[in-house]
């Protein structure tokens, strides 16, 4: 993967801040765009600007796009970004459907795009053990 120089974080809430604050402390001079609804949106100063419109966040040409949004629209909005080349990082939990998920991972696959899922509780240890 080249050097991240674009981040799209879609989606406003309490994981979406988190994501820009660690884009922003990992990745000091890249570009983050936020893509939600919600009127106000507070960054404790973290540079970044923000759109509602998907048109708008794609021109935006992120090299990846965090997917923070509600877990009904994940695919949808995975696939948005995707077709645009952007790879993708994804909240838990992918999908509703295995089905939606495995077209995402499919269409990523053909476009030599990267897919992660953040789930912190893959590294406890008490759920490895079982």
């Amino acid at each position: 993967m080249n050097a991240i120089k674009r981040v799209l974080i879609v989606g406003g809430g309490s994981a979406g801040l988190r994501h820009a604050i660690n884009v922003r402390k990992i990745l000091p001079g890249a570009q983050i765009c936020i893509l939600t609804n919600q009127k106000k949106v507070f960054y404790l100063g973290i540079d970044l600007f923000k759109t509602n419109s998907s048109e708008e966040a794609k021109k935006f040409k992120a090299d990846v796009t965090i997917i923070a949004n509600a877990a009904s629209s994940h695919i949808e909005s995975a696939l948005v970004f995707a077709s645009i080349g952007s790879h993708i990082f994804i909240e838990k939990p992918i999908s509703t459907s295995i089905t939606d998920a495995s077209k995402l991972i499919k269409f990523c696959r053909g476009k030599g795009l990267h897919v992660a899922v953040g789930y912190n509780l893959r590294f406890s240890s008490s759920l490895n053990f079982f």
